[in-house]
Order: C-alpha cells, then structure tokens, then sequence
C-alpha cells in the first residue's frame, strides 16, 4: 500500500491547514545518506550540513492510509546551496518520494513533536485509533520526558501503556477490516466492541 498520497486533494489539503504552513506542498526525491538512520532526520540533516554545506529546512511529511486517514510527522529535510530540497533520511518502507510541507515558522529545540492525524473516513472506530495514538503520546512524553531518548515508567504507568498498545493493535486491525465500534469485539467477549474495549479505552483515557 502506498503511504504518500498521490494527489493534493481536499483531504491533503485539510491537513496542511490544520498545520497552519502557508507554504506549498512538494513532493521530495528521497535519496537516503548511508550515515542516515531511520526517524533521525534532525541528526542525519545537521551531519549533512557539515560535510556538504546547505542548510536545515523544517516541516511535515504528509503520509495517508488511503480512505481512512491523514497524518503528518514533523521531518526536517535538507537544502542544498543551490537551494534544492533532498529528504536524506531511509523510511520504514521503501519509498522514493515523499509528500513535504515546509514550515519555515516552525522550531526545534530537541524535543518530539506529535504527529497530526485527521480521520477521512467517517469511522468513529478511526477517531478511537487518533486517541490511542494521542495518548500514547502523553504518557510517552510526559514531564521531561519529552527530550529523552529512554522512558522510564513507573508500574502503574507501564500497564497503562501496555493496554494502549493492546487498544491500538485491536482498533488498527478492526478499521482495516471495515468495522465499526458496533461491531463485535474482537477480544471473543461476544459484545460489541462500544460496550467492550471501547469502554476499555474510555477508562484508560481517564487515567492519563
């Protein structure tokens, strides 16, 4: 399945309002340094730099699950001294482009970012996978947390996270197959997953 969307359509352009970049969509050759990790694009950028010159560029990377949902990761690429835009940084999947929007006003300063997820499908069961992921994000960068590349939780804090994890794997497999929050669990309790997991994860988010 392929992650980048292939077309600047009304749904592309939702999030990039709910971004907030005035700047326009590009779509980035993607040619992989071999000092370049997976995810670490700040680092991978700033070696590039000493080495080859050019500059740090800031902004989204733009993925889609198509029918299904929107979601932007902040990404730093690399500018060349010619001014050219070159995301050097290896994907989890093999891509060659990805779909970039710059956001010239945006900072880092070291610390994660969360990612921006718009659900296009009409799914509530996708609106519970945002929230999975959301609070995820919380509990993960908690406090000082933020900045550290190792979490340390306390007990109660690591059952938390392991029944999100739980909750995400169970929702992501259930809006892959088309169903809804009516249909029935897929833990075998026989209830519809509202009034099973979904009750589950309303509990959880409390706690967080």
């Amino acid at each position: 399945m392929d992650r980048v969307p292939q077309r600047i359509d009304h749904n592309v352009k939702r999030m990039i309002w709910r971004i907030g970049s005035s700047e326009d969509p590009l779509y980035l050759d993607v040619k992989a340094e071999p000092f370049a990790e997976v995810g670490e694009c700040f680092s991978s950028v700033k070696k590039k730099i000493r080495t080859d010159g050019g500059s740090l560029q800031l902004g989204w990377e733009i993925w889609q699950i198509p029918d299904i949902m929107i979601e932007a990761e902040f990404h730093a690429v690399w500018k060349s001294p010619d001014g050219e835009l070159v995301d050097i940084t290896p994907k989890k999947y093999q891509i060659d482009r990805i779909l970039f929007v710059p956001d010239s006003k945006a900072r880092y300063y070291g610390a994660r970012r969360r990612n921006k997820r718009l659900n296009i499908s009409g799914n509530r069961l996708v609106d519970d996978f945002i929230e999975i992921c959301d609070a995820r994000y919380r509990l993960l960068n908690k406090g000082g947390r933020t900045y550290k590349d190792a979490v340390l939780f306390s007990d109660e804090e690591c059952e938390i996270h392991e029944k999100l994890s739980y909750s995400k794997s169970l929702v992501s497999t259930m809006v892959v197959r088309g169903a809804k929050r009516s249909s029935p669990c897929p833990c075998g309790s026989g209830k519809e997953y509202r009034h099973c997991h979904g009750n589950i994860l309303a509990e959880l988010l409390d706690m967080i």
